[in-house]
């Protein structure tokens, strides 16, 4: 079964499928994505917050994405938090691994699944470009073909 979103599916699927699911989807996605800041973001992860609304097409964006957000924003927030511990206090502490880096290292994980998520990785994004790019070759090849049916049609009548 084909998991991907409507938009970015690129198997070949009947049109009533196409009908249902595009139908379905629209019911699921819910209302667009508040654009209110969560409180319990930190003042800099409330920052990160606005700076992935901007970035993140509105289109792609719903209710139910407010959550995942917003622990993407507090991930972000903390990673830094991190870098500026290891900045200020070194690699090594006393002779010891910084703490921070032990935290990063356990934090990341979130980080690269979620930026994931959002298609925010050039790879992610190839993937959704080449995706789109194949739904419109589809499109093509099947308004093509809808014309040569019609243009055989036409020559029978004659």
């Amino acid at each position: 079964m084909n998991m991907k979103p409507f938009d970015c599916a690129t198997a070949k699927i009947g049109e009533e499928e196409k009908r249902r699911r595009k139908e379905m989807e629209t019911e699921m996605k819910g209302n667009s994505i508040s654009q209110e800041i969560p409180d319990s973001l930190s003042p800099r992860g409330k920052e990160i917050y606005r700076r992935l609304l901007r970035t993140i097409p509105d289109s792609l964006l719903t209710e139910n994405d407010e959550d995942a957000l917003r622990e993407l924003a507090f991930t972000i927030d903390n990673l830094i938090t991190c870098e500026e511990n290891v900045a200020e206090n070194g690699i090594l502490i006393d002779g010891k691994e910084n703490p921070a880096l032990r935290v990063y290292r356990q934090i990341f994980p979130t980080f690269d699944k979620l930026t994931s998520k959002f298609g925010m990785s050039p790879r992610d994004r190839a993937g959704i470009v080449i995706a789109k790019m194949k739904q419109e070759e589809d499109k093509e090849k099947e308004e093509e073909s809808d014309m040569v049916l019609k243009l055989l049609k036409m020559n029978r009548g004659n």
